[in-house]
C-alpha cells in the first residue's frame, strides 16, 4: 500500500474502500450508510456518485468487523500479541518478524526480515517482546515495541514464550526443556529438571513470579513460583497444547491434547485436578485478569466456555470445528477465536457463552490475541492472508441527492489521497405506482389488491390511506399483491410503497367505501313462499352485488339509486323475522329484523258449515295464519261483510252459491290457504229452538 509524508512528516496511506452497508438507497439522498476499508485517517471529503455526503464522521466498529491489515498478503502467522496500540507477530513462513503501532491496521517488516516464528510475546505497556524461533535460531528480544530485534539465545527451537515486565520464559519444542530471563530477555538461562522435555506452551502471571508450562513430549504440567527458574512436575504424563495463568498467578487452565480435556488449578499450578470436561483434545485455552472466566478451543468439537475458573466446562453454541487459538479480555467479557477449519474468526461479548461469525466467514486462522481492554484484536492467518485487526475503523455519512439512478462509485479523500473508483452503491428510483385492483373496497379492510407500478425492488412497505397492509408481497418489480387494512375514513385513498428508493407520490387510487346500512324495507312482511315485491331504503347501495333476506338471496333486485333498492324476496326459510342484507364493495349492513315472514293461513272449520244457494248466511272460519287478511272466497266467490276476529277466526256473509262443497279460501299477509270442502251449499241442516214446555227439533232442507 503507498504511503505520502505529510508536511510534518506524518505518513498518511491511500483510503481503500472495501464495503458500502446499506449499499442502495434512494436518489433522493438522505440515507445513513456506513463505509468499511482502511486508511480513513484525517478524512476530508466523502462523495458518492459524485455528490457530497454530509455529516461524515469516523468510529470504530466492533468486534464483529475485521479488516485485513495491509502489506500481508501472501504470509501466514503462527503467532500475534497486542498489548494497547503496540502489536507483534511472527510469521509461520520466512518472513521474519513485524509490528504494528495502530493496533494492528497497519504492520511493517522489523528488522529480522527472515525466518519463521513459533511465538512472540509483548509486555502489558507494549514496549518490550520477546519471540521464539522455529527454524533453529533461539529466542529473540525487542526493546522498541518489536521495531528491532536481537538474537539472544541464539540456536534452539522455542514453541513458547510469554514476558511480564522484567520476566520472561520460554518453551523449547526441541528437548531443550524451559528457560527463563530475568532482564525482559536480553539474557536467557536454561532451568532445572527440564532437559529432555519440548513444551509447546508456558504462561506466566503479571507480576511476573509464577509460571505454568504444558509438555507436548508426555511429561504433563509444570510449575515454577520464581520466575521460571526452578520448575516442578505437578501434573506428570500427559500432552497439553496450551496453558493460561491469572494476573495474580493463582488460577491456571490447561488443554490436554492426549484425549483428557480440560484441566484446572487454584493453586498457581501446584496441583491440577480434571474438569468436567474430562476427554478431547484441546488447542488453545484463555483466562481472565482475575481468573474467574475461561474459554477453550477444541480439535473438532467448537468453543467452551467456563465461568468458575475452569472447573465446570459448557459447550457454547458452536459445537463444530477445530480452534487453533481462543482469547479473552482482562475482565473476561469479550473474547475472539481463530478456525483452523476455514470457518474464520469468530467473537463473543458475554463470556464466551455464546460466539458469533465476524465478517470473516472463511480462512483458517493460527493465532489471535486481544487487547486488555477488550477493544482491539489482531490475528494471524494460517493460509496465507496475512494479518487481520478489529474493529475496523468505518465512516459513517448520509447520501446526498443522486445525480442519476444506477451505479455510484463511493470515494474517500485524505491526505494519502482517493481510493480507486468502485460501483459499492446504487441510486435507486423512488417507486410510482400507476394502478390499483380493484380500486375500491370496504372500510373495514381485508380486501386483495393488486398495484401496478415501477421500482418495486427491495419493498419495506406499502399503506393504504396512511395504514399499513396487512400482508404483501413482490410480484415482480411492476407487481405487488396486499390485502387492505382497515381504513381510517371513507373516501379516496392513497397508496404508497416504500423501497429502498424511497416512496412514491400521493394519489387517489383506491376508494374505501363505507358498509352500506339498511333503514327499512316497505312492505314490511310477507308470504313465506317469496314472491313479494319490496322497496328496501338505507345508504351505501352503489355497487350492489347481492341481496338476502331472511339469509335467501333475492331472486332479483335492481338499484333504485345510492339509498333504494327494489327486490324480490326469496321463498323464505322459516316464518318470522327476516334480516333484509345488502352487499356492496364496501361490506354488508349490520344484522336487523325489518322484514317479516309470515306463513299462509289455513282453514281448519267453518260455523256453520252449511247454508242456503242464496248465501247471506253469516259463518265464522277457524284457523291460523289470518294476520293482512285480504280477502275470502267461498266456492271461487268473495264473501262479504269479511271481518278479522284475531289470528284465528275471520267472520264473513257467504255469497250466493251453488249445491254442494265449496271450499273457503282466506287470503292474508302469508298468501291463500289450502282448498278444502268445509262449507256446503243446500244441504240439510238441523234447527234447534227452545220453548216453554222444553227442547223441540226439527229437519229442514235447506234450498
Amino acid at each position: 500500500m503507498s504511503k505520502i509524508l505529510g508536511t510534518f512528516g506524518d505518513s498518511f496511506t491511500i483510503p481503500i474502500v472495501s464495503s458500502v452497508t446499506p449499499n442502495e438507497g434512494p436518489l433522493g439522498g438522505g440515507q445513513n450508510i456506513t463505509i468499511t476499508g482502511t486508511g480513513f485517517i484525517s478524512v476530508s471529503n466523502v462523495t458518492v456518485g459524485g455528490a457530497t455526503a454530509t455529516n461524515v464522521s469516523v468510529v470504530n466498529s466492533t468486534l464483529a468487523l475485521w479488516g485485513q491489515s495491509i502489506n500481508t498478503s501472501g504470509s501466514s502467522f503462527n503467532s500475534v500479541a497486542i498489548a494497547g496500540t503496540k502489536s507483534v507477530a511472527g510469521s509461520a513462513g520466512s518472513n521474519g518478524l513485524w509490528y504494528s503501532s495502530d493496533s494492528g491496521e497497519t504492520w511493517s517488516r522489523s528488522n529480522k526480515q527472515n525466518d519463521f516464528f513459533y511465538s512472540v510475546s509483548i509486555s502489558s505497556d507494549g514496549e518490550k517482546a520477546v519471540a521464539g524461533s522455529g527454524s533453529g535460531t533461539g529466542l529473540w528480544y525487542s526493546s522498541n515495541s518489536g521495531q528491532t530485534w536481537t538474537n539472544t539465545k541464539q540456536g534452539g527451537y522455542f514453541s513458547s514464550v510469554a514476558i511480564a515486565g522484567t520476566k520472561a520464559i520460554a518453551g523449547s519444542a526441541g528437548s531443550n526443556g524451559l528457560w527463563y530471563s530475568s532482564n525482559s530477555g536480553q539474557t536467557w538461562i536454561q532451568s532445572i529438571n527440564t532437559s529432555g522435555s519440548s513444551f509447546n506452551s508456558v504462561a506466566i502471571s503479571s507480576d511476573g513470579e509464577k509460571a505454568v508450562a504444558g509438555s507436548y513430549s508426555g511429561t504433563g504440567l509444570w510449575y515454577s513460583s520464581n520466575s521460571g527458574q526452578t520448575w516442578t512436575n505437578t501434573k506428570p504424563g500427559g500432552d497439553f497444547y496450551s496453558v493460561a495463568i491469572s494476573s495474580d498467578g493463582k488460577k491456571a487452565v490447561a488443554g490436554s491434547y492426549s484425549n483428557a480435556g480440560l484441566w484446572y488449578s487454584s493453586d498457581s499450578g501446584q496441583t491440577w485436578i480434571q474438569s468436567t470436561k474430562q476427554n478431547d483434545f484441546f488447542y488453545s485455552v484463555a483466562i481472565s485478569s482475575d481468573g474467574e472466566k475461561a474459554v477453550a478451543g477444541s480439535d473438532s468439537n467448537g468453543l467452551w466456555y467456563s465461568s468458575d475458573s475452569g472447573q465446570t466446562w459448557r459447550q457454547t453454541n458452536k459445537t463444530n470445528d477445530s480452534f487453533n487459538s481462543v482469547a479473552i479480555s482482562s475482565d473476561g467479557e469479550k473474547a475472539v477465536a481463530g478456525s483452523y477449519s476455514d470457518t474464520g474468526l469468530w467473537y463473543s461479548s458475554d463470556s464466551g457463552q455464546t460466539w458469533r461469525q465476524t465478517n470473516k466467514t472463511n480462512d483458517s486462522f493460527s493465532s489471535v490475541a486481544i487487547s486488555s481492554d477488550g477493544e482491539k484484536a489482531v490475528a494471524g492467518s494460517g493460509s496465507d492472508t496475512g494479518l487481520w485487526y478489529s474493529p475496523v475503523p468505518v465512516i459513517t455519512a448520509t447520501t446526498s441527492q443522486g445525480l442519476t439512478t444506477g451505479s455510484a462509485s463511493v470515494v474517500v479523500t485524505t491526505p494519502g489521497g482517493t481510493n480507486a473508483p468502485n460501483t459499492l452503491y446504487t441510486y435507486l428510483a423512488a417507486p410510482t405506482v400507476s394502478s390499483v385492483s380493484p380500486d375500491a373496497g370496504p372500510l373495514g379492510g381485508g380486501q386483495n389488491i393488486t398495484i401496478t407500478g415501477t421500482g418495486f425492488t427491495a419493498l419495506s412497505s406499502v399503506t393504504v390511506g396512511g395504514a399499513t397492509a396487512t400482508r404483501f408481497s413482490v410480484i415482480g418489480a411492476t407487481s405487488i399483491s396486499a390485502t387492505t387494512p382497515v381504513g381510517l375514513t371513507a373516501g379516496y385513498a392513497s397508496v404508497v410503497v416504500t423501497t429502498l428508493g424511497g416512496t412514491n407520490a400521493p394519489n387517489t387510487l383506491y376508494t374505501y367505501l363505507a358498509a352500506p346500512t339498511v333503514s327499512s324495507v316497505s312492505p314490511d312482511a310477507g308470504p313465506l313462499g317469496g314472491g313479494q315485491n319490496i322497496t328496501i331504503t338505507g345508504t351505501g347501495f352503489t355497487g350492489v352485488s347481492n341481496v338476502t333476506v331472511g339469509g335467501a338471496t333475492t331472486t332479483s333486485f335492481s338499484v333504485i339509486g345510492a339509498t333504494g333498492i327494489s327486490a324480490t324476496t326469496p321463498v323464505g326459510l322459516t316464518a318470522g323475522y327476516a334480516s333484509v342484507v345488502v352487499t356492496t364493495p364496501g361490506g354488508t349492513n349490520a344484522p336487523n329484523t325489518l322484514y317479516t315472514y309470515v306463513a299462509a293461513p289455513t282453514v281448519s272449520s267453518v260455523t256453520p258449515n252449511a247454508g242456503p244457494l242464496g248465501g247471506r248466511q253469516n259463518i265464522t272460519i277457524t284457523g291460523t295464519g289470518f294476520t293482512g287478511v285480504s280477502s275470502v272466497t267461498i266456492g271461487g266467490v268473495s264473501a262479504t261483510g269479511v271481518q278479522l276476529l284475531g289470528a284465528t277466526q275471520i267472520s264473513a256473509t257467504t255469497p250466493a252459491g251453488e249445491t254442494g262443497t265449496a271450499s273457503v279460501v282466506v287470503t292474508a299477509l302469508g298468501g291463500t290457504s289450502n282448498t278444502n270442502v268445509v262449507y256446503t251449499y243446500g244441504a240439510t241442516i238441523v234447527v234447534t229452538f227452545n220453548t216453554d214446555k222444553g227442547s223441540s227439533f226439527t229437519t229442514q232442507g235447506v234450498t
